[in-house]
């Protein structure tokens, strides 16, 4: 087994080397990246891209090492569509460890990932650590819930049914922060998402949900 003391140093040694692979790189210069090429190193990241919710619902400890493993492919091997993903995963590490500046950037640059790649498939599951776990620091709450009802019907639309009800249930508990709905209306929004979880294979997505609304 791996000691809270031996994960510590892991992780502090895998963050210190995308810090070092990303000194003196701007967003421009990030972008210029050439495109990964390697089939090996694109099924990794697809890999990484299918761990990545389930890492941050169920195993929040390895998540952080998902995120900079495809951060170090990226910036080793070149650009890729989930290269969106992989600065949205990067952006929320930042905010949560309180450098909520560079988490802002590398939110933006994630977003304009997708946009510039047309990159839709990886839209909602970028939009649900952007707009959940990174502009909240910065931006109106109200542009967030907004933005989130935006990713999970996207999500709905391209197939991305996790992170679809990821969406639903972070604009979930945005609007019971906010007060602004009766809370008849949030059990039956949660009873919603969580109908269609379990219709499609994922019961447990929600659980964490359910204590807020008793």
């Amino acid at each position: 087994n791996v000691t809270p003391r031996c994960h510590k140093f892991h992780l502090a040694w895998s963050s210190a080397r995308v810090a070092r692979k990303l000194k003196g790189k701007s967003d421009p210069m990030i972008k210029r990246l050439p495109r990964m090429q390697d089939v090996h190193k694109l099924a990794s990241m697809q890999i990484l891209n299918m761990l990545f919710l389930n890492t941050y619902l169920g195993r929040k400890e390895l998540f952080p090492f998902v995120v900079l493993k495809m951060m170090k492919l990226t910036l080793t091997h070149g650009l890729s569509a989930i290269s969106s993903v992989a600065f949205a995963g990067y952006g929320a590490l930042l905010c949560h460890s309180g450098k909520i500046e560079e988490g802002l950037r590398f939110g933006k640059l994630a977003l304009e990932m997708v946009e510039e790649w047309n990159a839709q498939s990886f839209q909602s599951r970028v939009g649900a650590f952007v707009w959940g776990s990174i502009f909240v620091h910065a931006r109106p709450f109200t542009e967030s819930l907004e933005k989130l009802k935006e990713g999970y019907h996207l999500g709905l639309q391209t197939g991305d049914l996790e992170f679809a009800l990821q969406n639903g249930a972070l604009h979930t508990v945005f609007l019971i922060d906010s007060g602004t709905r009766p809370m008849s209306f949030m059990i039956r929004q949660l009873n919603e998402f969580n109908d269609l979880a379990a219709l499609h294979g994922h019961p447990k997505q929600l659980d964490a949900l359910t204590p807020m609304l008793r």
